[in-house]
């Protein structure tokens, strides 16, 4: 009996000792910061919530920075205020898993073609680059390495990094050098 008066105590005592020393975890905060940054041509370049007039027809990004996921296609646009011109950096990828898409997407060889997997992205310094791409997309190429990697895709937004050069085909000559670009807690809508 005293055996038994003595496994109670200490079961007690040890049930005691761990409800007291249980501590309840604190949650952690919730980064909601949003950013999307880059570089073009060597020159630091961070979005600001803008609209381009003339992306407005694309209503899933058209205030920026945002994402979109439609079908099997994700859209990311940025705007930022350069001057008396609104600059904007647009990329698309197709997703083989709109649930989930982290992954690694290469660019295209053209920039108005894209498949499964792959991306393609455009940065639009002024009105006529638009056109430029509109109207003459099979004079432009990407450098090889031009690349578009989402890390994160969790509670409806993204983070990721970047990177393209916009060549053109006829004089091999750089058009846009894309580096360093980075977003984080991207809402998607």
């Amino acid at each position: 009996m005293k055996n038994f008066k003595v496994l109670v105590l200490l079961c007690l005592l040890g049930l005691g000792i761990g409800i007291i020393g249980c501590k309840k975890d604190e949650p952690k905060p919730v980064d909601n910061t949003f950013y999307f940054t880059c570089k073009v041509n060597g020159v630091a370049w961070n979005s600001q919530n803008l609209t381009d007039p003339l992306i407005a027809d694309f209503v899933e990004i058209d205030t920026m920075p945002s994402a979109a996921i439609r079908h099997d296609s994700l859209l990311i646009g940025a705007c930022a205020q350069i001057g008396s011109d609104t600059s904007s950096v647009i990329m698309a990828a197709t997703l083989s898993n709109p649930a989930n898409a982290v992954g690694t997407y290469l660019f295209s060889d053209n920039i108005s073609t894209i498949s499964v997997g792959k991306a393609i992205g455009l940065y639009a310094a002024q009105k006529l680059d638009y056109f430029g791409y509109i109207f003459a997309a099979d004079q432009f190429t990407y450098a090889p390495g031009a690349q578009l990697k989402v890390t994160k895709h969790a509670n409806k937004k993204i983070d990721g990094e970047f990177n393209f050069k916009i060549i053109r085909k006829s004089d091999q000559a750089t058009v846009y050098d894309i580096t360093d670009g980075k977003f984080q807690n991207l809402p998607i809508r």
